[in-house]
C-alpha cells in the first residue's frame, strides 16, 4: 500500500482491481444519489450529456494516447535513467503536446453551443441551455487527464500502482461531495464543478506528486525533431486519429436516446452499473498487464508474452462470464435495490425499463474485457495502427448499425447495436493478433472455454427460472427473495458445473484462497 512500493504482476493486478472496485462503486453511488435527488428527467439528461463533448474532444486531440505511447516508449529505459533520458523524453513530449492540447481545446470550446445543438437536436431550450453550460464548466478536465496521463505512465513503469489506482477514487469522491454539500441549494451543476476538482486532484496532482517522488523532473523544451518526440509521435497519431467504440458508444447511444426525456439518463444508469462492473475487469487488470506485457517483449520472450496474453484472456473470460450471468439474471431486482434504495424521484417503471437496458449490455462483457486485452498486447509490441484500424473501421461502421438498431426496436437497440460492434471488434482483433505472430489463435484455451463457458450460460438460464418464483411488483421484499432464490441458485450451479468439468479456473481460485487462509 506504500506509494513508492515496487509491484509484482500479480500485486499490481490485485491492487488496481482492488482500488477500481472502490471507485466504481463511488462512481455507482454518484448515479444512485442523481436517482434519488433527481429521478430521470431534463436535468439529468443534461447533466449526462454534458460530458459527450468534452470526452469526444478528449479522445480526438489527445486523449489516453498520450499515456499509452509513453508507456510503450518507457519499456526500453531503465530505472537508472529516470533523472537523464526518462526526464528529457517526458519534458520534450509534455511540452509540446500540452501546447497541442491548448490550442486544440482552446478552439474546440468555442464551439460547444453549436456541437450540443447538432448532437442533441431534440433538447428544448432549457435542457440545451443547461447542457451548455455544464459543458463549459467540465470542459477543462481533458487538460487534467491528458498531463496526468503522462505522469502516470511513469509511475506505472516504476511498478508504482498505488498513487495511479487513487485516481478514479479522488475523482468520483470529489462529485459526492460536491453533491453532498451543495446540490440540495444548487441543483445538479454543483455535480459537475466536482468533476472538474477531482480530476485536478486525482489525475493531475497526486500524479505530480508520485513523479516527481521518484526523481523525475521537468524542463521546457520544445523541439520537434528530438528522437523522443518522433517516437511518440510515431505511436500516438494512428491513436489520436483513429476512432474506438469504447469512446463513441456512449455519444451515439445519448444522440438518438435524446428523443424520450430520461433515456438518456435511464440507459446511463444501467451503463454506469455495467461499467461497474467491467472496470473492475478491464480498468483494473489493464493498466498492470500493459506495463507486464511491454516489457516481455521489449525483452523478446515471445513464449511468456503469448503465456501471459493467454492465461489473461483465458482467467478473463471466465471471470466475466461467471459476473455478466449473475448480472443479466439479476437485472431487475438489483436495479430495482441500487437505484430505488432510497426511495426519492425514480420509480419501478424507471426500474423495468433500466433492467432491460442493463441486461442487453451485460451480452458483451466478456468481449469488452478479451478486446481490451487483446489492444494492450499489440499495444506492448508498439504496434498502434493495427488496433486503431480495426477500431476505426468498425467505428465508422458502427453508426448506421446503432440507427438501424434504433429505428428497428427502439431504445432497446442501442445496447444492442453496442454488442454487436463490441463483438465484431473482438472477432477481428483476435484474428489480426494472430496473423501477426503475436499470439496464435490456437494458443487460446479454447477446450475449457467453452465447457466452462457452457456450464456457466447453463447456469445463468436456470438460475433466471428459478426466479419465476418470486413476483416482482417494486416490492423490497419481493426484490430482495428475488436477489437471494437467484443468486443461490446461479452460484451453487456455477460452482457444481465448474468442479465437474474439471475447472481449472476453479482450481486455481481454491488454490489461492487455501493458501491465504
Amino acid at each position: 500500500m506504500h506509494p513508492s512500493h515496487e509491484h509484482s504482476m500479480l500485486s499490481a493486478t490485485a491492487l488496481t482491481i482492488t482500488m477500481a472496485s472502490l471507485a466504481s462503486l463511488l462512481s455507482l453511488g454518484r448515479e444512485v444519489y442523481i436517482a434519488w435527488a433527481f429521478g430521470a428527467g431534463l436535468h439529468t439528461d443534461a447533466f449526462v450529456a454534458a460530458f459527450t463533448f468534452p470526452d469526444l474532444a478528449n479522445y480526438i486531440f489527445a486523449g489516453g494516447t498520450a499515456s499509452v505511447a509513453f508507456t510503450a516508449m518507457l519499456a526500453h529505459y531503465g530505472p537508472e535513467e529516470v533523472r537523464g533520458p526518462v526526464t528529457e523524453s517526458f519534458s520534450v513530449v509534455m511540452t509540446i503536446v500540452s501546447i497541442m492540447l491548448f490550442v486544440l481545446l482552446g478552439i474546440a470550446a468555442l464551439f460547444i453551443p453549436q456541437f450540443i445543438h447538432f448532437w442533441f437536436p431534440q433538447f428544448g431550450p432549457e435542457e440545451a441551455g443547461l447542457c451548455i453550460y455544464m459543458t463549459r464548466i467540465v470542459f477543462p478536465m481533458q487538460i487534467f487527464a491528458v498531463v496526468g496521463g503522462v505522469l502516470t505512465a511513469v509511475l506505472r513503469w516504476r511498478r508504482q500502482f498505488m498513487l495511479p489506482s487513487l485516481q478514479p477514487v479522488i475523482m468520483s469522491g470529489s462529485v459526492i461531495v460536491a453533491a453532498l454539500i451543495f446540490s440540495r441549494r444548487y441543483g445538479i451543476v454543483p455535480m459537475a464543478w466536482g468533476a472538474v476538482i477531482g480530476s485536478f486532484l486525482g489525475n493531475f496532482l497526486l500524479s505530480l506528486v508520485g513523479a516527481w517522488r521518484v526523481g523525475l523532473r521537468y524542463r521546457f523544451i520544445f523541439n520537434l525533431k528530438h528522437p523522443a518526440f518522433r517516437e511518440w509521435f510515431r505511436l500516438s497519431v494512428p491513436l489520436m486519429f483513429g476512432a474506438s467504440l469504447l469512446f463513441v458508444d456512449d455519444p451515439f447511444i445519448r444522440h438518438f436516446a435524446a428523443g424520450v426525456p430520461g433515456d438518456i439518463t435511464r440507459l446511463s444508469y444501467a451503463k454506469r452499473l455495467f461499467m461497474t462492473v467491467m472496470m473492475i475487469g478491464v480498468q483494473g487488470t489493464g493498466p498492470a498487464l500493459m506495463v507486464y506485457f511491454a516489457d516481455l517483449f521489449a525483452n523478446k520472450r515471445m513464449r511468456e508474452f503469448q503465456a501471459a496474453v493467454g492465461e489473461s484472456i483465458y482467467r478473463s473470460a471466465i471471470f466475466s462470464l461467471l459476473i455478466s450471468g449473475w448480472l443479466f439474471a439479476t437485472s431487475l431486482p438489483v436495479i430495482d435495490l441500487v437505484f430505488r434504495s432510497l426511495g426519492g424521484r425514480f420509480h419501478f417503471s424507471d426500474s423495468l425499463q433500466t433492467s432491460a437496458f442493463l441486461g442487453c449490455f451485460v451480452i458483451s462483457l466478456v468481449f469488452w474485457i478479451v478486446q481490451s486485452i487483446y489492444t494492450r498486447a499489440f499495444f506492448a509490441a508498439s504496434d498502434t495502427m493495427t488496433p486503431t484500424i480495426i477500431t476505426t473501421v468498425v467505428t465508422i461502421v458502427a453508426y448506421p448499425v446503432y440507427a438501424g438498431m434504433f429505428r428497428a426496436i427502439g431504445v432497446l437497440g442501442l445496447p444492442l447495436a453496442s454488442d454487436i460492434c463490441t463483438i465484431f471488434i473482438t472477432i477481428v482483433m483476435a484474428i489480426s493478433l494472430s496473423r501477426k505472430k503475436l499470439f496464435p489463435m490456437s494458443a487460446l484455451a479454447w477446450r475449457p472455454l467453452m465447457i466452462e463457458g457452457g456450464v456457466l450460460v447453463a447456469a445463468t438460464l436456470l438460475a433466471m427460472l428459478a426466479g419465476k418464483a418470486v413476483p416482482m411488483d417494486g416490492s423490497r421484499v419481493h426484490d430482495l427473495e428475488s436477489l437471494g432464490i437467484i443468486s443461490c441458485a446461479w452460484l451453487g450451479i456455477s460452482l457444481l458445473g465448474l468442479h465437474l468439468s474439471g475447472s481449472r479456473f476453479l482450481a486455481d481460485i481454491t488454490r489461492r484462497i487455501r493458501t491465504f487462509l
